[in-house]
């Protein structure tokens, strides 16, 4: 741990595990690296075999070296910058629903921040920790639960900045890897929360919506739900939302000629090309959508203020003759359509957002081979459509795809080119823990040839966001959602986010079991839904300073414009936890505890409820935790 000057914040986080008699089982084989060398592998799916993956040849590896802490230990060595996937793997064998603590020691290169991971066995992470190096050995923990796995991946991102698959020069060492159960244990935790010290300030409120599905959300065409969309996005609290869910609205247009009023059709249609095709009827109409009327009417009357939708532009590229068709006279129907939308919405007195395309870059969702993009035809396609945007509303706003592949070329051709467009840049960021893909629209606005002036204003909202990893089944239950809630948390602590959305109201199969949706089929929210509730009340206008060592365990805390103090709990490990919280800055001696959690992490109906006050003691709450859920510690002005 770092010593502290500052005699406030000398205990910053103190971890005292109650141990069990006896040793308990290290599931990592040969953690101390005394082996000769590691395998190579193509798949690297042995268990108890270290696996180096090595993206280019002669640009640097992973090797056994001298100098550990009692012997050998691995050594990572990169001489130049850009492998996106630099990493150390092995595979280990778990209980599934069973609690493991991973230890490990790193030193290096103080530049470098690797990271740790544990990954399913498709590369998905479950948990993740990072920490910056320096030429001493430095113990690194991280806690998870295996869910319903048997088999894990212990990864190690040696050359990392502090996010998984990023790599760049550098050196680093790693020794004595362990992975052992926590049955029977428990963890006591200390934390310093620094209510004077924000470390993001201009939090909107009611910062987090959802991306409406645009064929299962109409109140027009469902009128039979129990609770309406209305209802259900009051609820919810958020002040923004977004339309069109997400990869159909490249292929939509909002209206037909003169473009006047809500008319939403194909502007390019192929029944094996559109992403759920089975809600479009054969002339590129389609069943029962959400018209962008109702899109903005229904919004305005639970309380949203801010927009956002998307303007497809896949019809541009698709290609005569492979589609069914394309609509006619195809670019100059889209820019009309643009400047069409602009104005409705400014006459409906609606505050938009325009994203220009969505995930524009991937052009190949679920081996559909949908449209091909470079980033020169991305650029001409917003040199069309921005102005159209700004002629029919000059307050609207325009977004512009941030790259959602590992492709630096796409920002850094972009931004330069279109900087006098761009009034917001999208992101979306899935998985529990993971910033990469903000972290690479961060990096590419800091390094553009732009005005700083431009930079200082740009917000990167992330239109699509969830503790749910793409691929993997999501459950909608307190266990998921507790992490669904750590999702947003560590989003609202990344520099620029503004608005977020999680992904989505109801998904296509529009099943209260599945941890895609945050609202019923019925109406009303489903726990994924209910804790962004949670976030949208209780988030405040800034994030406040919080000394943790373990970021596999989160803490949050908030500070609302009248001064209270929300600090949130997280327990992600199911294991009972126990808090010393200390608030800094902080004068009242009272709080009010709430909890988030249910009879067990699969429970479908957790409850939010109030448990009453609890009283500082020496300088400290004492708080304890469920083995699954979050606890918020509120604190008055």
């Amino acid at each position: 741990m770092k010593k502290c000057n500052n005699i406030r914040c000398i205990i910053l986080l103190a971890v005292l595990t109650a141990f069990c008699a006896g040793a308990e089982e290290n599931l990592v084989k040969d953690g101390n690296f005394e082996s000769a060398d590691f395998a190579v592998e193509k798949d690297g799916n042995t268990p108890g075999v270290w696996t180096a993956y090595v993206i280019k040849d002669g640009d640097g590896g992973f090797t056994t070296a001298p100098g550990g802490r009692s012997g050998s230990c691995a050594k990572y060595e990169k001489r130049a910058d850009g492998s996106h996937n630099f990493h150390l793997n092995q595979v280990v064998r778990v209980i599934p629903d069973t609690s493991y603590e991973v230890r490990a020691w790193m030193k290096g290169d103080a530049h470098l921040k690797p990271v740790i991971a544990i990954s399913g066995m498709n590369w998905k992470p479950v948990s993740t920790a990072s920490m910056t190096l320096s030429a001493e050995w430095k113990e690194i923990r991280l806690f998870f639960n295996s869910g319903t796995n048997t088999q894990l991946r212990f990864e190690w991102f040696a050359g990392a900045k502090g996010t998984m698959f990023t790599g760049i020069a550098g050196t680093s060492y790693l020794d004595d890897v362990s992975l052992e159960p926590l049955t029977g244990k428990s963890l006591a935790l200390s934390v310093t929360v620094h209510a004077d010290e924000a470390v993001k300030t201009g939090i909107p409120a009611g910062p987090i919506g959802v991306s409406e599905n645009v064929f299962n959300t109409s109140d027009r065409h469902y009128p039979e739900r129990k609770i309406s969309q209305v209802k259900t996005l009051a609820m919810l609290g958020g002040r923004t939302v977004r339309g069109l869910e997400g990869n159909i609205a490249d292929v939509l247009i909002w209206s037909v000629p003169p473009y006047d009023k809500p008319a939403i059709r194909a502007a390019a249609y192929h029944p094996r090309r559109n992403y759920m095709d089975q809600f479009f009827k054969p002339d590129g109409t389609l069943v029962k959508p959400l018209e962008f009327d109702e899109f903005i009417d229904s919004g305005r009357a639970a309380g949203v203020a801010e927009f956002f939708y998307v303007i497809g532009i896949d019809a541009l590229n698709a290609i005569p003759g492979e589609w069914n068709y394309i609509i006619p006279d195809v670019t100059n129907a889209i820019v009309a359509a643009a400047e069409g939308q602009a104005r409705f919405a400014r006459e409906r007195g609606a505050s938009l957002w325009f994203e220009i395309g969505n995930e524009t870059d991937l052009n190949d969702y679920k081996e559909k081979k949908l449209v091909p993009w470079t980033a020169e035809g991305y650029i001409e396609a917003v040199k069309l459509i921005a102005p159209a945007i700004k002629r029919g509303n000059p307050d609207a706003k325009v977004g512009v795809n941030a790259g959602f592949r590992d492709n630096k070329e796409w920002l850094d051709k972009i931004i330069p080119a279109v900087a006098g467009h761009i009034d917001f840049f999208v992101a979306h960021a899935y998985s529990p823990t993971g910033t990469y893909a903000i972290d690479r629209v961060n990096d590419a606005i800091d390094r553009a040839a732009v005005p700083d002036a431009l930079k200082s204003k740009w917000p990167i909202c992330l239109t699509e966001t969830s503790s749910y990893n793409p691929g993997s089944p999501i459950r909608n239950d307190l266990a998921e959602s507790v992490k669904n809630f750590g999702r947003m948390g560590v989003n609202l602590l990344q520099r620029r986010v503004t608005y977020m959305h999680f992904w989505t109201d109801r998904a296509a199969d529009n099943a209260a079991k599945s941890g895609k949706n945050a609202f019923h089929p019925d109406g009303g929210l489903l726990p994924m839904g209910q804790v962004l509730a949670i976030w949208n009340e209780h988030a405040g206008d800034r994030m406040l300073r919080v000394n943790a060592e373990l970021p596999s365990i989160p803490v949050f805390a908030t500070k609302k414009t009248n001064g209270g103090v929300n600090v949130f709990l997280l327990n992600t490990v199911g294991i009972p936890l126990l808090y010393s919280v200390t608030v800094d800055g902080a004068t009242a001696r009272n709080a009010e505890l709430w909890t988030w959690t249910g009879t067990n992490d699969q429970d479908v109906f957790p409850r939010w409820k109030s448990v009453g006050p609890v009283s500082r003691e020496n300088g400290l709450y004492t708080v304890a935790l469920p083995s699954t859920g979050f606890t918020m510690l509120s604190l008055p002005r």
